[in-house]
């Protein structure tokens, strides 16, 4: 699981993609039980109960994801794990997003992070009913679509 979230992480997030493989592995092993929790959720079932456990899994995957170099930090590889993990729960952002979303990460990544879920939340609930069903991308897929399209990449 480790190596391939690991690969995602390489090519999206190249700037940070020299961690420790063996400390992240063990923080996907270590948070296991969690995960696998949130595997089976989507992102219209985040509630008030869950901000403790994401803001702590959050911070272990901040600190098993930092730069083996300078020990930086990534945010954005942060979510860029965690969604392969949960795909359907926790939304993949970057600078540019977070931002347009007055969510910007530079400190509280956590709080930010969470405060981000429940955008993303509110997002899936308004277009839900709009999306047709014949596709096998999720709502936050569709939405993560969208926002790096039009943020990311202003193709939109």
């Amino acid at each position: 699981m480790a190596e391939g979230v690991s690969r995602l992480i390489r090519s999206w997030n190249r700037f940070f993609a020299n961690f420790n493989l063996n400390e992240f592995a063990y923080c996907i092993e270590k948070n296991l039980k969690i995960i696998k929790s949130f595997r089976k959720r989507n992102i219209e079932s985040l509630s008030e109960r869950d901000n403790e456990i994401i803001r702590d899994l959050f911070n272990q995957f901040l600190d098993a994801l930092k730069r083996e170099s300078d020990k930086a930090r990534s945010p954005v590889s942060v979510a860029k794990a965690l969604n392969p993990l949960c795909p359907d729960f926790f939304p993949i952002w970057d600078s540019s997003i977070a931002i347009e979303y007055d969510c910007f990460y530079a400190v509280f990544s956590a709080v930010m992070y969470i405060k981000f879920c429940y955008k993303m939340k509110l997002f899936a609930g308004r277009i839900k009913s709009c999306v047709p069903k014949l596709d096998d991308r999720s709502i936050l897929k569709r939405i993560d679509e969208y926002n790096y399209s039009r943020y990311s990449r202003h193709w939109i």
